[in-house]
Protein backbone atom coordinates (compact mmCIF):
# COMPACT_ATOMS: atom_id res chain seq x y z
CA UNK A 1 0.00 0.00 0.00
CA UNK A 2 1.51 3.09 -1.23
CA UNK A 3 0.05 5.53 1.49
CA UNK A 4 1.71 2.80 4.31
CA UNK A 5 5.10 2.44 2.35
CA UNK A 6 5.29 6.49 2.68
CA UNK A 7 4.84 6.98 6.37
CA UNK A 8 7.65 4.26 6.98
CA UNK A 9 10.14 6.27 4.88
CA UNK A 10 8.77 10.06 5.81
CA UNK A 11 8.40 9.60 9.47
CA UNK A 12 5.76 12.14 10.95
CA UNK A 13 1.83 12.80 10.63
CA UNK A 14 -0.08 12.02 7.35
CA UNK A 15 -3.60 12.74 7.51
CA UNK A 16 -5.35 10.41 4.94
CA UNK A 17 -8.76 11.66 3.81
CA UNK A 18 -11.17 8.70 2.97
CA UNK A 19 -14.54 9.42 1.94
CA UNK A 20 -16.04 5.24 2.72
CA UNK A 21 -16.04 4.88 6.23
CA UNK A 22 -16.37 0.96 6.28
CA UNK A 23 -12.94 1.05 3.93
CA UNK A 24 -11.48 3.09 5.96
CA UNK A 25 -11.79 0.76 9.10
CA UNK A 26 -10.38 -2.37 7.39
CA UNK A 27 -7.61 -0.04 6.28
CA UNK A 28 -6.65 1.00 9.60
CA UNK A 29 -6.89 -2.76 11.59
CA UNK A 30 -4.03 -3.32 8.51
CA UNK A 31 -2.11 -0.24 9.64
CA UNK A 32 -2.49 -1.27 12.95
CA UNK A 33 -1.36 -4.53 12.52
CA UNK A 34 1.83 -3.93 10.26
CA UNK A 35 3.20 -1.64 13.12
CA UNK A 36 5.73 -3.98 14.19
CA UNK A 37 6.78 -5.24 10.53
CA UNK A 38 7.09 -1.73 9.35
CA UNK A 39 8.64 0.47 12.41
CA UNK A 40 6.74 2.83 15.23
CA UNK A 41 3.34 3.26 13.08
CA UNK A 42 0.21 4.05 14.89
CA UNK A 43 -3.48 4.27 12.65
CA UNK A 44 -6.05 6.23 13.96
CA UNK A 45 -9.63 6.90 12.83
CA UNK A 46 -10.86 10.37 13.80
CA UNK A 47 -14.30 9.57 13.24
CA UNK A 48 -14.45 7.08 15.63
CA UNK A 49 -13.11 9.48 17.98
CA UNK A 50 -16.22 11.01 17.51
CA UNK A 51 -16.57 14.63 19.06
CA UNK A 52 -14.88 13.54 22.76
CA UNK A 53 -12.63 16.61 23.23
CA UNK A 54 -10.48 14.44 25.82
CA UNK A 55 -9.91 12.24 23.35
CA UNK A 56 -8.57 14.72 21.02
CA UNK A 57 -6.58 16.74 23.19
CA UNK A 58 -5.11 13.32 23.78
CA UNK A 59 -4.40 12.52 20.10
CA UNK A 60 -3.18 16.82 19.31
CA UNK A 61 -0.48 16.40 22.83
CA UNK A 62 0.77 13.31 21.40
CA UNK A 63 1.28 14.88 17.66
CA UNK A 64 3.10 17.93 19.57
CA UNK A 65 5.40 15.99 21.41
CA UNK A 66 7.00 15.06 18.40
CA UNK A 67 10.23 16.54 16.82
CA UNK A 68 11.12 16.82 13.46
CA UNK A 69 13.95 13.61 13.28
CA UNK A 70 11.15 11.45 14.54
CA UNK A 71 11.14 7.68 13.96
CA UNK A 72 7.45 7.41 14.70
CA UNK A 73 4.48 7.79 12.06
CA UNK A 74 1.11 8.35 12.56
CA UNK A 75 -1.65 7.97 10.12
CA UNK A 76 -5.31 9.94 10.80
CA UNK A 77 -7.74 8.54 8.92
CA UNK A 78 -10.78 11.17 8.61
CA UNK A 79 -13.83 11.45 6.36
CA UNK A 80 -14.35 15.04 5.27
CA UNK A 81 -17.37 15.48 7.27
CA UNK A 82 -15.17 14.99 10.28
CA UNK A 83 -12.94 17.92 9.77
CA UNK A 84 -15.87 20.30 8.42
CA UNK A 85 -17.07 20.33 12.11
CA UNK A 86 -13.56 20.19 14.06
CA UNK A 87 -11.83 23.80 13.87
CA UNK A 88 -9.32 23.41 16.52
CA UNK A 89 -8.44 20.13 15.75
CA UNK A 90 -7.31 21.81 12.21
CA UNK A 91 -6.03 24.57 13.60
CA UNK A 92 -3.66 22.04 15.71
CA UNK A 93 -2.64 20.06 12.34
CA UNK A 94 -1.98 24.01 11.02
CA UNK A 95 0.85 24.36 13.72
CA UNK A 96 2.01 20.74 13.20
CA UNK A 97 2.69 21.56 9.06
CA UNK A 98 4.19 24.77 9.94
CA UNK A 99 6.58 22.46 12.49
CA UNK A 100 7.45 20.40 9.80
CA UNK A 101 5.74 16.94 11.86
CA UNK A 102 2.57 17.35 9.20
CA UNK A 103 4.32 15.34 6.48
CA UNK A 104 1.32 14.01 3.84
CA UNK A 105 -2.08 14.68 3.38
CA UNK A 106 -4.03 12.17 1.27
CA UNK A 107 -7.39 12.05 -0.55
CA UNK A 108 -7.90 8.15 -0.32
CA UNK A 109 -10.25 6.83 -3.13
CA UNK A 110 -9.48 10.44 -5.12
CA UNK A 111 -11.35 8.64 -8.30
CA UNK A 112 -14.55 8.78 -6.15
CA UNK A 113 -14.23 12.42 -5.51
CA UNK A 114 -13.34 13.19 -9.02
CA UNK A 115 -16.52 11.75 -10.68
CA UNK A 116 -18.89 12.88 -7.53
CA UNK A 117 -17.22 15.82 -6.77
CA UNK A 118 -18.35 17.73 -3.64
CA UNK A 119 -22.02 16.04 -3.59
CA UNK A 120 -20.21 12.83 -2.36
Amino acid sequence: HVIRLSGTIIKGVHLIFHPILSMMSGQLRKFNAGSDKYGSIGAINLDSVGTSPKVLKRIVSRMKRMKKSTSSTIFLFSSPQFMVIRLNFIRALLQLKDTGILRGIVLDEAHLWVKHGSNF
